[in-house]
């Protein structure tokens, strides 16, 4: 399905799974990732989706490249949801984001 919508003529897809893992096609490599969600002590889902979105926004425009952005997105997520005020992804330290994408890094699955 993921290479279907792709045809469309979007180099990038992501399916974003809640909470769950999410899910990055890059139509120009023609390579499919898992990216894990970081495990968090959920406190408020609300947002989240929008979190990811702008984390992912914010890592693609940066580094433009869509696997650093998927797991920004996630990162961002996992921040987002440990919290239930607006400035609360905003009052987290840079450093926990950086160890988390990190650790992020560890656990991302390549698909074939």
């Amino acid at each position: 399905m993921i290479e279907y919508i792709s045809q469309s003529g979007v180099e990038i897809v992501v399916i974003v799974n809640g909470a769950e893992t999410h899910y990055l096609f890059d139509a120009v490599s023609k390579k499919k990732y898992k990216i894990p969600s970081y495990p968090s002590n959920v406190v408020d889902t609300t947002g989240t989706f929008s979190a990811f979105c702008g984390g992912f926004e914010a890592g693609f425009s940066t580094h433009f490249d869509p696997l650093r952005a998927g797991l920004m997105g996630s990162v961002s997520a996992s921040l987002n949801v440990e919290g239930s005020t607006p400035l609360h992804t905003l009052q987290s330290l840079s450093d926990l984001a950086n160890a988390r994408l990190e650790s992020l890094k560890d656990s991302l699955i390549a698909v074939y």
